[in-house]
C-alpha cells in the first residue's frame, strides 16, 4: 500500500467554477495553475457520432469546460498520447487526469518525467463501453434527437441530490432524471455494468502512480460540518512533492484531514466493488436486447424458485387473516 504524504478537503474559491463541477472544483484549479505554466491538460471530453468518452487535451481554459464533471464511462486514451508525447517533448508540463488504471498507464509509458503530473481520481469501476455505447443508441432512438451533452451529476438541486443530465440536438427532448432513479447508474453503482477487471482493481491503495488522486469528499459532515452545505467538496489525497506543489499553487481552500476521514465513506480508494456475478451475467447477456432499464430489472430479481416460497408465504397470512 503506497500511504498518501498529506491529504485535505478542498475546494475552488470560484462560485461559478464549483456550480458546474461535480465536487468542488479542484480540477479546474489545477488545470487553472498548469496554464498558466504554459502547459496542457489532458482530461475526458466527448466525441460525436458515435457519442462516446475520450481523452482529450485542453491547450487553454477555453477548452477545458468539457472535461469538467464526472464521467461514469471507460474512456478511449488512444487518439490523445501523441500529442502527450509531443507536449513533453517541447518541455511543457503535462496534467494528466484519469482513472487509476489509466494513471498507471501512463506512469508505465512515461516514468517519472519532471514534467507530468498525474492526478488519479477515486474510482468506484468503469462501466463496459458497449453497455454506454447501447444506452446511447436507446436514448436517441427514444428522442429520436442526436445526444450532444451528458452530464452526469448536475447539481441543479445540490449535491447530494445529483441529476442526470441528457442534452440532445432538439433541445425539447432534454432528459432529466435524479441520479438514483437513472437506470445507467444503477447498472453502475451495483456494479452490473463494471468492467471484469475493475472487481480486482491492482490499481487501488495509491498504487497507480499518481502524485495526487481526487474525488467527492463524501463524509465532511461527519469531520468539517461547516463546509457540509450541499455546493461540493473534494477530497484531495498528495503522494508528491510534484502533486504538493500543484495543490498549494492552485485558487484552493483547504482543510488539513486525516487519511481515515477521507476513506471512511471513500471506500473504494483501497476496495474493489465485488457485483453478484450471476445477476452481472444475466445483465450483460439482456442489456442489447431488452434495453438498460428492463435488462436491470430483469437480472436483479430473484428467480422464480425464491419467489415462489414468498408468495405462498404472503397468500397463506392472507387466508389466516381473512379467516
Amino acid at each position: 500500500m503506497r500511504v498518501p504524504v498529506s491529504q485535505f478537503a478542498a475546494r475552488t474559491k470560484d462560485d461559478a467554477v464549483l456550480s458546474v463541477s461535480s465536487s468542488g472544483g479542484v480540477f479546474t484549479e489545477f488545470a487553472r495553475t498548469v496554464f498558466s505554466m504554459g502547459g496542457v491538460v489532458v482530461g475526458v471530453g466527448w466525441e460525436k457520432d458515435p457519442f462516446r468518452a475520450v481523452h482529450k487535451v485542453a491547450w487553454n481554459e477555453n477548452e477545458l469546460a468539457e472535461m469538467r464533471g464526472a464521467k461514469y464511462v471507460f474512456s478511449d486514451m488512444a487518439n490523445c498520447l501523441p500529442e502527450v508525447d509531443s507536449a513533453l517533448k517541447e518541455g511543457k508540463t503535462v496534467l494528466f487526469t484519469g482513472t487509476p488504471c489509466q494513471t498507471a498507464a501512463l506512469r508505465k509509458k512515461y516514468g517519472y518525467m519532471g514534467n507530468l503530473v498525474l492526478c488519479a481520481i477515486i474510482c468506484h469501476s468503469a462501466p463496459e463501453r458497449n453497455v454506454w455505447a447501447a444506452y446511447v443508441e436507446e436514448l436517441e432512438s427514444i428522442a429520436k434527437s442526436r445526444i450532444v451533452n451528458v452530464r452526469f451529476r448536475d447539481k441543479r438541486s445540490g449535491w447530494r441530490k445529483n441529476q442526470f443530465v441528457v442534452d440532445f440536438e432538439n433541445p425539447s427532448r432534454c432528459l432529466v432524471e435524479p441520479l438514483d432513479k437513472n437506470a445507467y447508474m444503477h447498472a453502475f453503482f451495483t456494479g452490473l455494468s463494471a468492467r471484469s477487471a475493475c472487481s480486482k482493481c491492482p490499481f487501488r491503495c495509491g498504487e497507480n502512480g499518481a502524485d495526487i488522486m481526487i474525488g467527492d469528499f463524501w463524509g465532511i459532515e461527519d469531520c468539517h460540518s461547516e463546509w457540509d452545505d450541499d455546493k461540493g467538496v473534494s477530497a484531495v489525497l498528495v503522494y508528491s512533492e510534484k502533486g504538493e506543489s500543484l495543490l498549494r499553487s492552485s485558487a484552493l481552500d483547504l482543510i488539513s484531514v486525516s487519511y481515515g476521514q477521507v476513506l471512511a465513506k471513500n471506500p473504494h480508494i483501497e476496495k474493489s466493488p465485488v457485483p453478484d456475478e450471476a445477476r452481472r451475467a444475466r445483465f450483460m447477456s439482456l442489456y442489447r436486447k431488452a434495453g438498460i432499464a428492463r435488462a436491470f430489472c430483469m437480472a436483479t430479481r430473484d428467480p422464480l424458485y425464491r419467489r415462489i416460497p414468498r408468495y405462498c408465504i404472503r397468500m397463506t397470512r392472507r387466508l389466516l387473516h381473512l379467516g
